[in-house]
C-alpha cells in the first residue's frame, strides 16, 4: 500500500547579520524559503508549492519579511515594533472578549501570549486596560492588523493567527464566536483560507483531547 501525503519544510538559505528588530541588536540570520513537497512513505519527492522566502533571527528564532535586512536601529524600527506590540495585545482581547466572558485564564493567557512575542514581561495592568478599550472601541479586528499586515512575512502572520487561538481556547471551549473572529483574523492577515481552516481543526482537536481527558 502506497502512504502519501504532504508535509513542509522551510529551507535555509543565505546566511548573514543584520540588525533584528525584536532582539535590538546586531545578530545571525538565516533566510528561509518555505515548500511543501508532496511524500511518498515520509521521504518528501517532488514539490508541490513555494511560499515566498523570509528572513529569520537565529537568537529569536522570529520571522521577518526580506526587507528587514535594509533595518537600521533608529525611530521607524521601533515604532512599528510599538504598533506591532499594540496590535497584538489588542486583537487579543478582541478574542477573548468575542465570547461574551472574559476570567483570569483568559488574561494570564494574553500576558503570557505577549510576553512570550515580545520577550518583556506584560502586567495584568496592560491586559486590563486593553480589554477595557476594546470593549469600548468601534474598530475592527480587519481594521487593527491592516496596520501590521503587509509587513508581516507568511511565518510572522502564522505565529499571530495562533497566538490568538492560544487565547480563544485556553478556557477549554472553542465557541463558535471566536471561530468566525479567527477567520477574520486570518483574512485580515492575508491568510489562505486552507491555511486558516487548518489551524482551526487543529484548535478544535486540541480542545477536543482535553475534554477527553477530564475525568468523567
Amino acid at each position: 500500500m502506497f502512504v502519501f501525503g504532504t508535509t513542509s519544510l522551510k529551507k535555509k538559505l543565505n546566511p548573514g547579520e543584520f540588525d533584528c528588530p525584536q532582539c535590538q541588536q546586531k545578530t545571525q540570520f538565516w533566510e528561509r524559503r518555505p515548500r511543501t513537497w508532496g511524500h511518498l512513505y515520509w521521504i518528501p519527492i517532488f514539490p508541490i508549492k513555494t511560499y515566498p522566502s523570509y528572513v529569520e533571527c537565529r537568537s529569536c528564532e522570529t520571522g521577518f519579511v526580506p526587507s528587514v535586512l535594509d533595518f537600521k536601529p533608529g525611530d521607524s524600527g521601533e515604532r512599528f515594533m510599538a504598533k506591532f506590540e499594540r496590535t497584538c495585545l489588542n486583537v487579543a482581547a478582541k478574542m477573548a472578549l468575542s465570547d461574551g466572558h472574559i476570567d483570569d485564564v483568559e488574561r494570564s493567557e494574553i500576558a503570557q501570549m505577549m510576553s512570550d512575542i515580545t520577550s518583556t514581561e506584560f502586567s495584568d495592568g496592560l491586559v486590563n486596560n486593553a480589554l477595557h478599550d476594546m470593549q469600548k472601541s468601534e474598530r475592527t479586528v480587519q481594521e487593527l492588523l491592516a496596520d501590521i499586515a503587509p509587513s508581516l512575512n507568511d511565518g510572522a502572520r502564522e505565529m499571530v493567527l495562533m497566538a490568538v487561538v492560544g487565547v480563544a481556547i485556553t478556557d477549554g471551549e472553542f465557541a463558535e464566536p471566536e471561530i468566525e473572529l479567527t477567520r477574520t483574523c486570518g483574512e485580515a492577515l492575508l491568510m489562505s483560507k486552507a491555511h486558516v481552516s487548518g489551524i482551526i481543526e487543529e484548535a478544535q482537536a486540541h480542545v477536543r483531547r482535553k475534554k477527553s481527558e477530564i475525568p468523567a
